[in-house]
């Protein structure tokens, strides 16, 4: 199911490093990253 929760911390992790990249890419502020325990 996609709501299991190995799903579920699979699709936030990738959302998560995907957002990092963009801030790493375009922000000079490195506070605006998240993170997340994996």
């Amino acid at each position: 199911s996609l709501f299991d929760e190995t799903n579920r911390s699979a699709a936030i992790a990738k959302i998560v490093d995907r957002y990092n990249d963009i801030v790493a890419a375009a922000e000079t502020d490195p506070s605006l990253r998240i993170e997340f325990e994996r």
